[in-house]
C-alpha cells in the first residue's frame, strides 16, 4: 500500500479503523514473504501476450525447469529456453 498506508477517515467507526490497520499489516506481510506462483501445465499456459513480464510455475517443466517468464510474445524458462 505504499508510503502513507491504508487509513480510514477519522470519522469512521472504530471497527473500520481497526480493519484498515489489519489490512495494512496483512499487505505488508504479503510483500515480505515468499510469493506463490500460479501453476500451469505446458499445454495449458495462459497467453503470453496477456501477461508480459509475468512469472508462472510450470507443473510439468522439462529438464527440471519449473519457472517461466513471459516476454509478451512467448513463455521462456529462466535459462532462455522456450517452454
Amino acid at each position: 500500500m505504499g508510503g502513507a498506508g491504508l487509513r480510514a477517515p477519522a470519522t469512521a467507526p472504530g471497527w473500520l479503523q481497526e480493519f484498515a490497520r489489519e489490512v495494512e499489516a496483512w499487505s505488508a506481510a504479503q510483500q515480505r514473504g515468499p510469493q506463490t506462483l500460479s501453476a500451469f501445465s505446458r499445454t495449458a499456459m495462459p497467453l503470453a501476450a496477456d501477461h508480459p513480464f509475468a512469472l508462472v510455475a510450470v507443473a510439468d517443466g522439462a529438464g527440471n525447469r519449473h519457472v517461466a517468464v513471459s516476454n509478451g510474445t512467448a513463455w521462456y524458462y529462466l535459462d532462455g529456453t522456450a517452454v
